[in-house]
């Protein structure tokens, strides 16, 4: 159930203030394929939460909220109700809490911070996040995620969708601020095979109310 504009009384709000467009690429034998084009919705002081904005056809999105060791739930949205709605009212769906029961792996799991790139004649700062443990990383074959950091973006905490590495910045908080202008996923053999890449950063003002269905049955 989707209602805008409507009840404002809602257990949870949530504010999204910048939309980040990217483009995924597959590189497959060093050839680099588009995949698809998304978008992430983020609050820029706060990282607890995002949404996941992807082309379900040519008239609706699939969306997935997750807010980190609290709920995650998917969604369909028609694009023209999420781009002209400033505000977005959703029952919490069945199963849609959320609790990170692998906290522990923060243990196994770290940023490293990597001198700046040089990207057409300007520095960028640049990190990646790693199983940093021998044996479980090869036992799990774990990726290693390099994250590099548009320029002048500072304001905006890092974007963190992965569940451990926002548990590990939350306690460490060793990386720098910055959306990613790319973001490489490399195998547990150092190799190459997704690419997001960032198009283009937007303004917005967006909100998200969240109700309780025990809210509703009152």
């Amino acid at each position: 159930m989707i209602l805008f504009f409507g009840t404002v009384n809602a257990q949870m709000t949530f504010e999204l203030d910048y939309l980040l467009e990217y483009e995924s690429f597959e590189i497959v034998k060093e050839e680099t394929k588009l995949k698809e084009s998304f978008f992430i919705a983020t609050n820029s002081k706060n990282n607890n939460y995002y949404l996941e904005v992807k082309n379900l056809d040519t008239l609706k999105f699939k969306l997935n909220f997750m807010a980190h060791d609290s709920m995650r739930f998917n969604f369909v949205l028609r694009k023209n109700d999420f781009f002209n709605s400033d505000s977005i009212e959703i029952v919490l769906p069945d199963k849609a809490k959320f609790s990170n029961t692998v906290k522990f792996r923060i243990q196994n799991h770290d940023f490293i911070n990597l001198r700046d790139t040089i990207i057409q004649e300007s520095p960028c700062k640049q990190y990646i996040f790693k199983n940093i443990d021998p044996k479980k990383a090869k036992k799990a074959k774990s990726y290693t995620y390099k994250f590099i950091i548009e320029q002048g973006t500072e304001f905006h905490l890092p974007v963190l969708v992965h569940p451990t590495a926002y548990e590990d910045w939350k306690v460490n908080r060793n990386i720098p601020n910055g959306i990613f202008r790319e973001k490489l996923f490399y195998d547990y053999y150092g190799i190459l095979d997704t690419k997001y890449k960032l198009k283009k950063i937007h303004k917005i003002k967006k909100l998200i109310y969240v109700l309780d269905q025990t809210i509703l049955d009152d």
